[in-house]
């Protein structure tokens, strides 16, 4: 997943999978240190400052994923809803 593009947002998340590992779901966290915590939040501001990533009006997103389990297809959906509680327990 770290290889499959330069802007992934797995970048920001995880450290890069050693040689020996190729699947961030099951890397260990050998490449974590504080140096790479110092280019994850250099990278983001980068990504922010280059418009990459932007703050988005927009207060729900539907999701769909798609992927294989066991050789069985499945779909997701999903919706994720941005909102404000307001505090109506009175005076």
């Amino acid at each position: 997943m770290w290889n499959r593009h330069p802007q992934n947002v797995v970048r920001l998340i995880l450290p890069p999978p050693s040689d020996q590992e190729t699947d961030v779901m099951t890397q260990s966290l050998d490449n974590e240190s504080a140096d790479w915590y110092q280019e994850a939040a250099q990278r983001l501001q980068q990504w922010q400052s280059q418009g990459i990533l932007i703050q988005d009006e927009a207060c729900f997103y539907i999701y769909q994923q798609s992927f294989i389990y066991k050789d069985q297809p499945y779909t997701r959906q999903g919706l994720f809803v941005a909102l404000r509680l307001e505090d109506n327990t009175g005076p």
